[in-house]
């Protein structure tokens, strides 16, 4: 279970945040925790493909890439992407990874759910398609105050945040921090079972009441040393594809193949 404790802010200055505590939550707090869990809710799109350029590194090692990415909340995930080695094509269900560097005859199948943690540095498994699927179409806030919890309001100079707690065990999943007076998304932050940070992901300013993230975004993995940096270019919420569009075979057809012949 979810549960919305309050907004908090991270960063910033070294000066204590203002806070107002539970029990003595205002009414201006809970309406301060109620409009941003409603604009960091706003954007609901299942689907999104993008033209972009990308850099991802891993440890030692980058890679530079352009192409389609085709991207769905699920995870299903789908690239055709151009770089200095040669074509690179990915395709994945969510669970297992699909990839064919250059003109390798047989593709290569990764744990879409784990990143490279050892052995030889790989910045392309660095795509990790669920991740890149929270960060450009989060599901980010489930519920608001669940259980009648009273929010709680912390600041600092020009950040405020939300965070959501899973109640058993008690533990932080998720901040997601805005800048107050534009209310924009400046970063959401994603940590793991233990409580440590494992993922955050920084926009440009992203208002999602205005449609998807656009311009820059990075996502860094501190415990992996890994990053991956997007400059989104078009954007086509919703397209119309068929679920073969996530097959590699289908990703090997020429551009203006039909994914039902896959």
């Amino acid at each position: 279970m979810l549960l919305v404790v309050g907004v908090a802010a991270c960063g910033g200055s070294a000066s204590p945040p203002t806070t107002i505590p539970p029990s003595a939550a205002t009414p201006f707090a809970e309406s301060t925790a109620e409009q941003l869990a409603e604009i960091a809710s706003s954007f609901r799109a299942r689907l999104i493909r993008l033209q972009a350029r990308i850099g991802a590194c891993h440890r030692d090692r980058c890679v530079s890439l352009e192409g389609t990415l085709l991207v769905a909340r699920s995870g299903a995930f789908a690239a055709r992407l151009t770089g200095s080695g040669g074509d690179v094509v990915m395709a994945s269900d969510g669970r297992m990874l699909e990839l064919r560097l250059g003109s390798a005859a047989e593709p290569e199948v990764h744990d879409a759910l784990r990143l490279p943690s050892s052995g030889r540095s790989r910045p392309h498994l660095v795509l990790a398609p669920l991740d890149i699927a929270d960060a450009l179409l989060p599901q980010v806030v489930s519920a608001v105050s669940a259980g009648g919890a009273s929010p709680v309001v912390e600041r600092r100079p020009g950040e405020v945040a939300l965070m959501l707690m899973a109640t058993d065990p008690v533990r932080l999943l998720r901040r997601i921090v805005f800048d107050p007076s534009s209310q924009q998304i400046q970063r959401i932050e994603r940590f793991d079972d233990t409580g440590s940070l494992r993922l955050i992901t920084t926009y440009d300013g992203w208002d999602p009441r205005r449609g998807p993230p656009s311009g820059h975004l990075q996502l860094s993995w501190p415990q992996h040393r890994a990053v991956l940096e997007l400059t989104i270019g078009a954007v086509e919420i919703e397209p119309s594809v068929d679920r073969q569009a996530f097959r590699l075979a289908c990703l090997n057809q020429p551009h203006n193949a039909s994914t039902t012949a896959c």
